[in-house]
Parts: structure tokens; sequence; C-alpha cells
């Protein structure tokens, strides 16, 4: 996933629709397929998730002594 898509929603509104997306699944008042669907795109919003973290992680570790962030 290349970085203009990871900038497309903050990692805050990923937990949010992770969160919306867990509630309608907890409901119990899904059908099977809405389920698998919804399971299916919660999987897509961790992978994003995680995505958004490795790439924070990276700019930390890239920071210099005067605090800029190098290019990686």
């Amino acid at each position: 996933m290349s970085e203009n898509i990871l900038q497309e929603a903050t990692l805050e509104e990923v937990f949010k629709e992770l969160d919306q997306i867990l509630a309608q699944m907890e409901s119990g008042e899904l059908p099977l397929d809405k389920a698998f669907a919804m399971y299916e795109q919660g999987v897509a919003k961790v992978k994003q998730c995680n995505e958004k973290l490795d790439l924070i992680e990276k700019k930390m570790l890239e920071l210099n002594s005067a605090g800029e962030v190098k290019a990686f």
C-alpha cells in the first residue's frame, strides 16, 4: 500500500471504523454472508493500521540528532 493511501484516514479514524465493525458483528443480528463481509473489512482495516504503525515507527527510527526526519 502506498504512502498516499495510508494518509487517507488517520489511525484514530481507522480504529473508530474497526470499533463500528466490531459492534455490528457482536450484535449477532447480521446474516452470515454480511458478517463475513464485515470480517473481511475488519481484516483490511487491521492491515491498514499495521501499515500506518510501521510507517510511524520507521519515521521515528529515522529521526536524526536535530530531530528532523530523514527520508528512507
